[in-house]
């Protein structure tokens, strides 16, 4: 008998929710108009379901709804910020300095290089054999032309989680922008913006059970009102700040997929964590000199990750032989050739590790009877190189 397929890489995109479906599905058909046409009841029905969405992201992340952008994803946010800030200062002939690290995500990274050629300054912090970020060597790399900060919440390949409340604090107190890709925290830990002080977060639908093409960027109105130059213009959507036709059946899906977290977060990290436990565990026992990448299981780490590095024993390129499982490779490039993964790197695991290491993640339908058949696909990774 065939064992059933097992998803392991919820931390690259997550199944739309039922119920986040249902909720989507009238905006397709029935309520199909324009938010923007306030002349006939479709447009009126349209606009209440944004707002009615933008109130659901806010009370999930404990901010103000105007506070609340729509977009395409994470890396338009991403880059909108970037981009945003440099147009800002550039404008008024002032030099722009920008500190980061080499573990981001490529969105902000390649945005960064592009910023560079256009003779932006950028510092990129190092980060501790465990993916963090040290507030001490943020502090030192502070010049007076700093103008923003940009540190992702939680590391998309191996669930390091950064000191998000100091560091925003210290932008505070420096008078500078911070910003964080928040896409692997929002869903995954607890975000409450009214206690951590950050200027600007990004977010994607897909990653917390909605549907892919619609983000988020929050952007903070008040005891700092950030100003940030419009990356897309038009017919001046969302007050201004992104014109576009607006995804209603997106944001619909990304209010109703925040609403489900609301209330039962804690329920589902807890779900989270049994389970990566559960597997970790399970597959230390097969293979006892597993590494895993990243801090220790519960410390300052997402609840549903793991970055492991397998033993030699195993060989490399580990995920072509295990057909049944959805795992991500820490080590395969776009091309398909084995490469180093920027942030392995970054934090000093090497070329022929990298090329034995997966990145795997739990999520909301994860069974306990999922982890048992997959260390099951994994055991034969012990007869076989």
């Amino acid at each position: 008998m065939t064992s059933p397929m097992i998803y392991l890489d919820y931390n690259s995109s997550t199944p739309v929710d039922p119920k986040v479906l249902e909720a989507m599905l009238p905006y397709f058909k029935e309520n199909f108009g324009n938010p923007s046409s306030q002349g006939h009841s479709w447009g009126w029905t349209a606009d209440h379901a944004v707002q009615k969405a933008r109130l659901q992201i806010a009370t999930l992340l404990n901010c103000e709804s105007r506070e609340i952008i729509f977009t395409s994803g994470a890396t338009e946010s991403n880059n909108w910020v970037l981009f945003g800030i440099f147009h800002q200062f550039a404008r008024l002939n002032e030099k722009v300095h920008i500190i980061s690290s080499p573990i981001e995500h490529n969105s902000v990274l390649n945005t960064l290089k592009y910023l560079e050629n256009l003779g932006v300054e950028v510092d990129f912090i190092k980060p501790n054999s465990q993916g963090i970020i040290s507030v001490d060597a943020v502090r030192e790399k502070i010049k007076p032309n700093t103008k923003l900060i940009s540190l992702m919440w939680v590391n998309n390949e191996i669930g390091s989680i950064n000191p998000i409340q100091e560091l925003s604090q210290l932008s505070r107190e420096r008078k500078i922008y911070f910003h964080t890709d928040g896409t692997q925290a929002v869903g995954k830990i607890s975000v409450d913006l009214q206690q951590t002080p950050v200027d600007l977060l990004s977010f994607s639908g897909h990653k917390i059970y909605g549907p892919k093409g619609v983000g988020v960027l929050f952007k903070r109105k008040k005891n700092l009102l950030v100003q940030l130059d419009p990356f897309l213009v038009g017919g001046g959507q969302e007050n201004g700040d992104r014109s576009g036709t607006l995804n209603v059946p997106g944001i619909v899906g990304i209010g109703e997929a925040c609403k489900l977290f609301q209330g039962r977060l804690t329920e589902e990290i807890t779900h989270y964590e049994k389970l990566s436990t559960l597997l970790y565990q399970q597959l230390k026992n097969l293979f006892p000199e597993l590494k895993l990448n990243g801090p220790e299981l519960g410390k300052q780490r997402s609840p549903m990750n793991l970055s492991l590095t397998f033993p030699s024993v195993t060989g490399t390129d580990i995920a072509s032989r295990l057909p049944g499982l959805g795992v991500s490779s820490g080590s395969a490039c776009s091309t398909g050739k084995i490469a180093s993964s920027h942030v392995l790197k970054g934090i000093g695991v090497s070329h022929e590790e990298a090329a034995r290491t997966l990145r795997l993640s739990v999520g909301r339908f994860t069974k306990v009877e999922d982890i048992e058949v997959a260390v099951s696909h994994f055991k034969s990774l012990l007869n076989s190189k």
